[in-house]
Protein backbone atom coordinates (compact mmCIF):
# COMPACT_ATOMS: atom_id res chain seq x y z
CA UNK A 1 0.00 0.00 0.00
CA UNK A 2 1.22 3.52 -0.70
CA UNK A 3 1.85 5.72 2.33
CA UNK A 4 -0.69 8.31 1.18
CA UNK A 5 -3.37 5.63 0.80
CA UNK A 6 -2.63 4.25 4.29
CA UNK A 7 -2.87 7.71 5.88
CA UNK A 8 -6.05 8.60 3.98
CA UNK A 9 -7.70 5.30 4.87
CA UNK A 10 -6.70 5.49 8.51
CA UNK A 11 -7.80 9.09 9.04
CA UNK A 12 -10.87 9.14 6.76
CA UNK A 13 -9.82 12.54 5.50
CA UNK A 14 -12.25 15.12 4.08
CA UNK A 15 -11.74 16.54 0.59
CA UNK A 16 -8.81 18.99 0.47
CA UNK A 17 -7.72 18.40 4.08
CA UNK A 18 -5.31 20.35 6.24
CA UNK A 19 -2.77 17.99 7.80
CA UNK A 20 0.09 18.67 10.24
CA UNK A 21 3.18 16.45 10.43
CA UNK A 22 5.20 16.28 13.66
CA UNK A 23 7.82 14.05 15.26
CA UNK A 24 10.99 12.57 13.81
CA UNK A 25 12.28 9.90 11.49
CA UNK A 26 10.85 10.96 8.14
CA UNK A 27 8.11 13.55 8.63
CA UNK A 28 9.33 15.86 5.83
CA UNK A 29 9.42 12.96 3.37
CA UNK A 30 5.97 11.86 4.54
CA UNK A 31 4.59 15.37 4.11
CA UNK A 32 5.85 15.74 0.55
CA UNK A 33 4.74 12.24 -0.44
CA UNK A 34 1.27 12.92 0.92
CA UNK A 35 1.15 16.29 -0.82
CA UNK A 36 2.08 14.72 -4.15
CA UNK A 37 -0.64 12.11 -3.79
CA UNK A 38 -3.21 14.86 -3.08
CA UNK A 39 -2.01 17.18 -5.85
CA UNK A 40 -2.47 19.99 -6.46
CA UNK A 41 -1.42 20.69 -2.90
CA UNK A 42 0.33 23.34 -0.83
CA UNK A 43 3.11 22.49 1.65
CA UNK A 44 4.48 24.85 4.28
CA UNK A 45 6.02 24.99 7.76
CA UNK A 46 5.21 26.67 11.07
CA UNK A 47 8.80 26.31 12.29
CA UNK A 48 11.50 25.98 9.63
CA UNK A 49 12.53 23.74 6.79
CA UNK A 50 15.98 22.87 5.48
CA UNK A 51 16.62 24.91 2.35
CA UNK A 52 17.67 21.80 0.43
CA UNK A 53 14.29 20.21 1.15
CA UNK A 54 12.57 22.72 -1.12
CA UNK A 55 13.74 20.50 -3.99
CA UNK A 56 10.97 18.06 -3.03
CA UNK A 57 8.38 20.56 -4.29
CA UNK A 58 7.66 21.42 -7.92
CA UNK A 59 7.54 25.12 -7.11
CA UNK A 60 8.85 27.13 -4.16
CA UNK A 61 7.40 30.55 -3.44
CA UNK A 62 8.76 32.91 -0.78
CA UNK A 63 5.88 34.82 0.73
CA UNK A 64 6.89 38.20 2.09
CA UNK A 65 4.72 39.48 4.91
CA UNK A 66 3.43 42.43 2.89
CA UNK A 67 2.20 40.44 -0.13
CA UNK A 68 -1.47 39.40 -0.38
CA UNK A 69 -1.94 35.67 -0.91
CA UNK A 70 -3.90 36.20 -4.13
CA UNK A 71 -0.96 38.14 -5.59
CA UNK A 72 1.49 35.23 -5.23
CA UNK A 73 0.48 33.60 -8.47
CA UNK A 74 0.25 30.07 -7.05
CA UNK A 75 0.58 27.84 -10.11
CA UNK A 76 -2.38 25.69 -11.06
CA UNK A 77 -0.11 23.31 -12.96
CA UNK A 78 2.27 22.49 -10.09
CA UNK A 79 1.55 19.27 -8.23
CA UNK A 80 3.21 20.48 -5.02
CA UNK A 81 3.85 24.13 -4.22
CA UNK A 82 6.00 24.96 -1.19
CA UNK A 83 5.17 28.27 0.45
CA UNK A 84 7.54 29.65 3.10
CA UNK A 85 9.05 32.78 4.48
CA UNK A 86 12.53 33.81 3.41
CA UNK A 87 15.87 32.10 3.86
CA UNK A 88 17.85 32.26 7.09
CA UNK A 89 21.16 32.08 5.26
CA UNK A 90 23.22 31.57 8.41
CA UNK A 91 21.25 28.49 9.40
CA UNK A 92 20.49 27.29 5.87
CA UNK A 93 16.81 27.11 6.70
CA UNK A 94 13.59 28.48 5.25
CA UNK A 95 11.60 30.31 7.89
CA UNK A 96 7.96 29.84 8.76
CA UNK A 97 4.94 31.79 7.73
CA UNK A 98 3.49 34.12 10.34
CA UNK A 99 0.21 33.34 12.10
CA UNK A 100 -1.70 35.90 10.00
CA UNK A 101 -0.21 34.42 6.82
CA UNK A 102 -1.28 30.96 7.94
CA UNK A 103 -4.85 32.15 8.49
CA UNK A 104 -4.97 33.67 5.01
CA UNK A 105 -3.44 30.57 3.42
CA UNK A 106 -5.86 28.24 5.22
CA UNK A 107 -8.83 30.22 3.88
CA UNK A 108 -7.30 30.41 0.39
CA UNK A 109 -6.81 26.62 0.23
CA UNK A 110 -10.38 25.98 1.38
CA UNK A 111 -11.72 28.41 -1.24
CA UNK A 112 -9.60 27.01 -4.08
CA UNK A 113 -9.87 23.32 -3.19
CA UNK A 114 -6.22 22.68 -2.32
CA UNK A 115 -4.93 20.25 0.26
CA UNK A 116 -2.68 22.00 2.79
CA UNK A 117 0.13 20.16 4.54
CA UNK A 118 2.38 21.65 7.20
CA UNK A 119 5.53 20.55 9.00
CA UNK A 120 4.98 21.69 12.57
CA UNK A 121 8.23 20.92 14.41
CA UNK A 122 11.88 19.98 13.92
CA UNK A 123 13.99 16.97 14.88
CA UNK A 124 17.57 17.72 13.74
CA UNK A 125 17.58 14.54 11.61
CA UNK A 126 17.27 12.24 14.63
CA UNK A 127 14.97 9.19 14.40
CA UNK A 128 13.23 10.04 17.68
CA UNK A 129 12.38 13.19 19.59
CA UNK A 130 10.39 14.71 22.42
CA UNK A 131 8.78 18.12 21.96
CA UNK A 132 10.13 21.24 23.62
CA UNK A 133 7.73 23.40 25.69
CA UNK A 134 6.98 25.53 22.60
CA UNK A 135 6.45 22.53 20.31
CA UNK A 136 4.81 21.36 18.20
CA UNK A 137 3.57 24.52 16.53
CA UNK A 138 0.30 23.06 15.24
CA UNK A 139 -1.78 25.88 13.78
CA UNK A 140 -5.54 26.29 13.97
CA UNK A 141 -7.81 24.77 11.35
CA UNK A 142 -6.05 21.40 11.27
CA UNK A 143 -8.14 18.39 10.26
CA UNK A 144 -5.56 15.75 11.19
CA UNK A 145 -2.11 15.31 12.72
CA UNK A 146 0.41 12.63 11.70
CA UNK A 147 2.97 11.88 14.43
CA UNK A 148 6.10 10.27 12.94
CA UNK A 149 8.65 8.13 14.79
CA UNK A 150 11.71 6.34 13.38
CA UNK A 151 11.94 2.71 14.43
CA UNK A 152 15.70 2.75 13.84
CA UNK A 153 15.91 4.65 17.13
CA UNK A 154 14.77 1.59 19.07
CA UNK A 155 17.71 -0.15 20.70
CA UNK A 156 19.98 2.89 20.38
CA UNK A 157 21.18 4.84 23.43
CA UNK A 158 18.98 7.66 24.68
CA UNK A 159 21.42 10.48 24.02
CA UNK A 160 21.91 13.56 21.87
CA UNK A 161 23.25 11.54 18.95
CA UNK A 162 20.07 9.51 18.53
CA UNK A 163 17.20 11.41 20.17
CA UNK A 164 16.31 15.07 19.83
CA UNK A 165 15.91 16.45 23.39
CA UNK A 166 16.85 13.24 25.22
CA UNK A 167 16.17 14.62 28.73
CA UNK A 168 12.56 15.37 27.84
CA UNK A 169 12.22 11.98 26.13
CA UNK A 170 13.53 10.31 29.30
CA UNK A 171 11.00 12.19 31.44
CA UNK A 172 7.98 11.10 29.42
CA UNK A 173 9.11 7.59 28.49
CA UNK A 174 10.70 6.36 31.70
CA UNK A 175 13.86 5.36 29.82
CA UNK A 176 17.05 6.49 31.63
CA UNK A 177 19.55 8.68 29.80
CA UNK A 178 22.18 6.52 28.11
CA UNK A 179 20.12 3.34 28.13
CA UNK A 180 18.82 1.75 24.90
CA UNK A 181 15.39 3.02 23.89
CA UNK A 182 13.02 0.06 24.19
CA UNK A 183 9.83 -0.33 22.15
CA UNK A 184 7.94 0.08 25.43
CA UNK A 185 9.65 3.43 26.07
CA UNK A 186 8.86 4.60 22.55
CA UNK A 187 5.21 3.62 22.98
CA UNK A 188 5.07 5.51 26.28
CA UNK A 189 6.52 8.64 24.67
CA UNK A 190 4.17 8.50 21.69
CA UNK A 191 1.08 8.05 23.89
CA UNK A 192 2.07 10.74 26.41
CA UNK A 193 0.18 14.05 26.60
CA UNK A 194 3.55 15.85 26.59
CA UNK A 195 4.96 13.58 23.89
CA UNK A 196 3.34 12.42 20.69
CA UNK A 197 -0.09 13.75 21.67
CA UNK A 198 1.13 17.21 22.62
CA UNK A 199 -0.82 20.18 21.24
CA UNK A 200 -3.08 18.11 18.97
CA UNK A 201 -6.26 20.19 18.74
CA UNK A 202 -9.54 18.81 20.00
CA UNK A 203 -11.49 17.39 17.10
CA UNK A 204 -8.43 16.75 14.91
CA UNK A 205 -7.95 13.13 13.91
CA UNK A 206 -4.57 11.67 14.77
CA UNK A 207 -2.37 9.00 13.28
CA UNK A 208 1.00 7.65 14.35
CA UNK A 209 3.39 6.71 11.56
CA UNK A 210 6.03 4.17 12.61
CA UNK A 211 8.61 4.68 9.90
CA UNK A 212 11.90 2.92 9.10
CA UNK A 213 10.40 -0.58 9.42
CA UNK A 214 13.09 -1.71 7.01
CA UNK A 215 13.61 -5.25 8.32
CA UNK A 216 11.33 -8.12 9.41
CA UNK A 217 12.40 -7.57 13.04
CA UNK A 218 11.46 -3.89 12.92
CA UNK A 219 8.12 -4.80 11.35
CA UNK A 220 7.48 -7.17 14.26
CA UNK A 221 8.36 -4.42 16.72
CA UNK A 222 5.96 -2.09 14.93
CA UNK A 223 3.15 -4.62 15.13
CA UNK A 224 3.70 -4.95 18.88
CA UNK A 225 3.77 -1.17 19.25
CA UNK A 226 0.50 -0.84 17.35
CA UNK A 227 -1.36 -2.72 20.07
CA UNK A 228 -0.12 -0.21 22.64
CA UNK A 229 -0.98 2.83 20.55
CA UNK A 230 -4.45 2.11 19.19
CA UNK A 231 -6.17 3.64 22.21
CA UNK A 232 -4.23 6.90 21.77
CA UNK A 233 -4.53 7.25 17.98
CA UNK A 234 -7.24 6.91 15.35
CA UNK A 235 -4.80 5.08 13.08
CA UNK A 236 -1.45 3.30 13.35
CA UNK A 237 0.60 3.11 10.15
CA UNK A 238 3.86 1.23 9.63
CA UNK A 239 6.09 2.20 6.73
CA UNK A 240 9.48 1.77 5.14
CA UNK A 241 10.41 4.61 2.81
CA UNK A 242 13.53 2.64 1.85
CA UNK A 243 11.43 -0.30 0.66
CA UNK A 244 8.55 1.85 -0.59
CA UNK A 245 5.67 0.30 1.32
CA UNK A 246 3.21 1.17 4.08
CA UNK A 247 0.60 -0.74 6.02
CA UNK A 248 -2.39 0.34 8.08
CA UNK A 249 -2.49 -1.81 11.24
Amino acid sequence: MELSAAIAAGLRLPPHPCIAFVGAGGKTTAMFEMARAMAPAIATTTTHLGASQSASADCHIVWTASAPCDSLGLPECAAVTLLTGGLDAGAGRLIALSAPQWSVLRRWCALHGRALLVEADGSRQRPLKAPAPHEPAIPHGIDAVVVVAGLLGCGLPLDNDHVHRPARFAAISGCPIGEPVSPEALAAALAHAEGGLKNIPAGARRAVLLNQADTPELRRQAAALAGRLRLAYDAVIVASFRNDWAELL
